[in-house]
């Protein structure tokens, strides 16, 4: 498809959607991701074609590209926080929970700075991204004390990230029924 070999309706793949597939092969650990990924690159000259490699780039299964995105999340004073905000899923892609993990504590301590220093909406995008990219115990657990350490979290964010818990919450029961 991206080589264009393949279309649907007999019409090529454009963007965004081709960004989309790259995101997601990057995210999957596909041996040709990377390739695709620099191809992308060069082909894309749309005026968001800078935005979306960075977007797809966090959905590297990485520990140290991970951590990178993380610290330029707070330190980047120059990072476009809309940017960040749309990175935020791919950086917490659900098949890489156990990697994206270690990074749930520091988000959740992160909220109230967050909270005075973000746009409105760029909170709620974080705390769904961070304990809704994870699926198991430990990460409920981890949100669980979180919650049991804040007791004066202010009540508009602790109510989202409640919500978020009870997704959670949902998902690990799921997940560890019998049938």
């Amino acid at each position: 498809m991206l080589a264009g070999r393949a279309t649907l309706v007999g019409i090529a793949i454009r963007q965004p959607t081709r960004w989309a597939i790259v995101r997601r092969l990057i995210a999957i650990g596909a041996p040709d991701a990377a390739t695709l990924y620099t191809a992308e690159q060069q082909l894309d000259r749309s005026s968001e074609a800078v935005k979306d490699a960075f977007v797809a780039h966090a959905a590297t299964p990485d520990r140290a590209v991970k951590a990178a995105y993380f610290t330029r999340y707070f330190d980047d004073a120059t990072l476009n926080e809309a940017w960040a905000s749309e990175s935020l899923g791919a950086f917490n892609t659900i098949e890489q929970a156990p990697l994206t993990l270690p990074f749930l504590r520091p988000a959740l301590d992160r909220l109230e700075w967050i909270r005075q220093n973000r746009r409105i909406f760029f909170l709620p995008a974080w705390i769904d991204a961070f304990i809704g990219g994870q699926r198991d115990a430990a990460a409920l657990d981890v949100v669980d004390r979180f919650l049991e350490a804040h007791p004066a979290l202010p009540l508009d964010v602790r109510r989202k990230v409640l919500t978020a818990r009870d997704e959670l919450a949902l998902t690990v029961r799921i997940r560890s029924a019998r049938f």
